[in-house]
């Protein structure tokens, strides 16, 4: 419940922040990310953040477990083997059938979903 605005996820981003170098932490810039709320919510959450998971339409460009609403396809991700990651990394969009998973990476094609207790990768973005 929550989605990621609430996420234990989103609260250890303040933890990797703190351990980045210091000249990209004075570069990073806070970006105003959009969630929807989680467990049956398709409300969609506004929240600021300068570490973010990418949401499911921000990696491929579409809405296939998530709800709509949350952002647009970054360019980077628009090729192929710019979204072939290991470990299946989590991504901050909820599953929008169900309160216990959230979408991640499942190749460079196909998301998929998991749950929030499973044992994904992280690959979180930052803008500057």
């Amino acid at each position: 419940a929550g989605g990621w605005a609430s996420s234990m996820m989103r609260a250890r981003m303040e933890k990797f922040f703190a351990i980045l170098p210091p000249v990209l932490k004075e570069n990073i810039k806070p970006v105003i990310k959009k969630t929807a709320g989680g467990g049956n919510n398709s409300e969609v959450i506004s929240t600021i953040d300068k570490l973010f998971l990418f949401s499911e339409i921000e990696f491929y460009g579409r809405n296939k477990y998530s709800v709509a609403g949350e952002g647009e396809q970054y360019d980077y991700f628009t090729k192929k083997e710019n979204r072939v990651l290991e470990n299946y990394p989590w991504l901050r969009s909820p599953y929008r059938d169900g309160s216990h998973y959230f979408c991640c990476v499942y190749g460079a094609d196909d998301s998929d979903c998991n749950s929030a207790n499973g044992g994904n990768g992280v690959a979180f973005g930052f803008c500057i």
